[in-house]
């Protein structure tokens, strides 16, 4: 069994070579409004989605974080063609008011660049990595919360790590409100991953061909891997984009506790289509072949400045208790 402490460097191997992990004081914490659709309109949506059909109560749900409810420009450079680059929309994520510019940024701002590209990297060595920016998918957090009225426990597992996610849900309060602390980050996976199983566990049991698949795998968020979000008992559906996830979960036949949803949906339209895929699946309905007319959503891009020095470039960790 691996100790925390020793997970850490580990799963710091995983990251980008060089990248720098930029000092608090430097991290913009702002919570900010989060444009969810109208309760009362996504009712009505749900209820045509569902066509007088119920949903079980008290449904266990698993979030993916990345491309499943947060859509980046690192994996998703049309996220750009919202407004370009330099779009003012843009919020920030850092406090740009601590930095020191520079002459030549002085320059791009007078041309509009955005501050980051102002930014003097000489004092502040951080931003030398790629901008990027996320923009949380709205329609699938405005219906999630509608579940979430209607008793469903929603729990987020992702390979992202605990500072970053950390630093999201303060920014993302409407996410938070969803999850609250059923959240588990690259740093809980990889000690629940290293820790002796118990023989006698159903949910170990069901789940072992997958490990023993890809072992060590953050993309392995089988029932057991994730049990510790609901005090032990799995989930009844797991939301997630990847293709590495998904053949783990074929692996040991728990494809049907798989919603396996297409990564980069950032238009309103493809988030809505996850949505309503979400709730005929919770039903046990068949696919719609058309998704009913939604209620309208806002829209919200911010810059998530931890992307770059958390990104983990593979889902298979050693372990340094064999190492």
């Amino acid at each position: 069994m691996t100790t925390a402490p020793d997970i850490i460097p580990a799963l710091a191997a995983l990251r980008p070579a060089g990248a720098i992990a930029p000092p608090p004081a430097l991290l913009d914490r702002t919570a900010l409004d989060v444009p969810l659709a109208d309760p009362d309109a996504v009712d009505h949506w749900a209820g045509q989605v569902l066509a007088g059909h119920s949903l079980p109560g008290g449904l266990r749900i698993a979030l993916d974080l990345d491309d499943t409810l947060l859509h980046g420009s690192q994996t998703c450079p049309a996220l750009w063609d919202r407004g370009g680059y330099g779009d003012p929309a843009i919020v920030p994520g850092w406090r740009y008011d601590r930095m020191q510019v520079s002459w030549r940024g002085r320059v791009h701002l007078l041309r509009g660049r955005p501050r980051y590209d102002a930014v003097d990297r000489r004092h502040h060595p951080a931003l030398t990595a790629p901008r990027i920016v996320v923009a949380p998918d709205l329609p699938m957090l405005s219906v999630l919360g509608w579940l979430q009225t209607r008793g469903a426990v929603l729990g987020l597992a992702t390979a992202s790590a605990r500072t970053r996610v950390d630093l999201l849900l303060d920014r993302l309060p409407a996410l938070r409100a969803l999850v609250g602390p059923r959240v588990m980050t690259a740093e809980d996976l990889a000690h629940r991953l290293t820790t002796a199983p118990d023989d006698a566990d159903p949910l170990w049991s069901a789940a072992a061909p997958a490990h023993a698949a890809r072992p060590l795998s953050l993309a392995a968020k089988t029932p057991w891997a994730l049990a510790p979000l609901w005090d032990g008992a799995g989930y009844d559906l797991l939301v997630d984009d990847s293709a590495v996830t998904a053949t783990v979960m074929q692996a040991a036949r728990l494809d049907d506790r798989l919603l396996h949803i297409p990564g980069g949906a950032l238009s309103p339209a493809a988030g809505w289509a996850n949505a309503a895929a979400l709730l005929r699946r919770l039903a046990g309905l068949p696919a719609l072949d058309r998704t009913p007319a939604p209620p309208p959503v806002g829209a919200l891009r911010i810059e998530d400045p931890l992307y770059w020095p958390c990104l983990h470039l593979s889902d298979q960790f050693e372990d340094p208790a064999h190492g």
